[in-house]
């Protein structure tokens, strides 16, 4: 669905938001577009490095996944999906963000469910 983009530079150098985001995920998952498909143990606090490994890389078949991440201005958009045959869906999500790192969920920007 979502082309896979080399977002790891980008959650490098703004990781407190990529890490709060990846926190609300897992605290308001009911809450959130597509949260069926984020996985009740996901791993905020490994090392980006072990993040990107275990969320992005490999045969991602039916496995959530972390697709994209961007930054614009004050605002981050993280996307991410969960594809198996004839089963599956994603979506892109914004978030806004202050100095101090703390991120308050907007919108969905696109959401697809099969």
């Amino acid at each position: 669905m979502f082309k896979l983009i080399g977002y790891f530079p980008i959650a490098v150098e703004n990781e407190g938001v990529f890490r709060n985001i990846l926190r609300d995920l897992k605290l308001n998952k009911s809450k959130r577009p597509g949260g069926t498909y984020v996985p009740n143990d996901l791993d905020t606090e490994s090392s980006l490095d072990e993040i990107f490994k275990k969320y992005s890389e490999g045969n991602r078949m039916g496995i959530f996944t972390i697709t994209g991440f961007e930054i614009q201005g004050t605002t981050a958009t993280i996307r991410f999906e969960d594809i198996a045959p004839l089963s599956g869906g994603g979506t892109s999500l914004k978030y806004i963000f202050k100095e101090n790192k703390n991120v308050e969920y907007l919108k969905s920007e696109f959401t697809i469910m099969s």
